[in-house]
């Protein structure tokens, strides 16, 4: 019997470093448009192996590939909100993230013609303490968040966050749902169940017997969902489309973020494969009810 999770893919191009490329090279020649060679592939496995996933789109991106987007939308998948440019949410001022949001959803929602409900941070980085992150999501009609990591790492995270969905009190438009990335417990610590970087630096072994783990862990009820809603306490699994295009060009990184970015990259479709064999998806559109 095949396991259920909540398949998400940050849309991301393999130059969109959060660290050392600034967006101010993205559009002058330096890196070559490699976008459609990761899509194209995760989408015809999708097809595949027949599962949902939601799309988490940089409006910068939509803005120069509509025909990905739609072609997302038309085989059945949610489009959902990365902001229009990247930049991790704690180094905006309050109105320049109201600006990205804002021009990201608009360019999202003109090209599939259906409201944007689902929002994922860059990088990670919305702060559960922040009132005012969740009171700009709120008020540009977000209704379910995912960018809670509670584990820590050298780059982002909240080990005190809640491992699984809860309710954040914010604006005009109501509480936000926060579905965070599934992590498991080992040996009394959490890890992260596996995607991006960690489904690539992992052995397949880990990641199998991670969903285990959390299939078999207690799974806690949500309140406050429509009807509609076929939410399980299923798993968020994450992956970006450059992480199929190993043969992408070189960039300017050093250190660890040189290996970060490069471990494991021939093993991705390989992996990708086992567990697209031995799931089933459902969008964020469809667990949680979003009308």
């Amino acid at each position: 019997m095949k396991q259920r999770i909540l398949f998400t893919i940050d849309v991301e191009d393999y130059y969109m470093s959060p660290e050392s490329i600034p967006i101010s090279d993205w559009d002058l020649g330096k890196y070559p448009d490699r976008l459609a060679v990761g899509m194209e592939k995760l989408l015809d496995l999708l097809a595949e192996y027949d599962i949902q996933a939601t799309f988490f789109w940089l409006g910068w991106l939509a803005e120069r590939h509509p025909d990905l987007v739609k072609r997302c939308h038309n085989e059945g998948h949610e489009i959902g909100t990365h902001t229009y440019d990247h930049i991790p949410i704690y180094d905006l001022p309050v109105r320049a993230f109201r600006e990205s949001l804002k021009r990201s959803i608009g360019v999202l929602s003109d090209l599939i013609g259906q409201p944007i409900l689902s929002h994922r941070a860059p990088v990670w980085s919305l702060r559960r303490q922040a009132r005012w992150m969740w009171d700009e999501l709120s008020n540009a009609g977000i209704r379910v968040d995912s960018s809670i990591y509670p584990i820590e790492s050298y780059l982002f995270g909240d080990a005190t966050s809640p491992r699984h969905p809860y309710w954040i009190e914010a604006g005009e438009g109501g509480p936000i749902l926060e579905v965070p990335p599934g992590t498991v417990m080992w040996f009394g610590r959490r890890a992260p169940l596996g995607g991006g970087g960690y489904l690539r630096a992992l052995p397949w072994w880990y990641l199998s017997s991670s969903l285990g783990r959390w299939q078999r862990e207690p799974k806690e009820s949500v309140s406050g969902l429509s009807e509609s809603a076929k939410y399980k306490g299923e798993a968020v699994i994450y992956i970006h489309p450059w992480e199929l295009d190993p043969e992408h060009p070189d960039l300017p990184l050093t250190g660890r973020e040189k290996r970060v970015h490069w471990v494991g990259l021939g093993t991705t479709e390989r992996k990708l494969r086992k567990l697209l064999g031995k799931i089933e998806s459902l969008s964020f559109r469809e667990a949680f009810g979003l009308v």
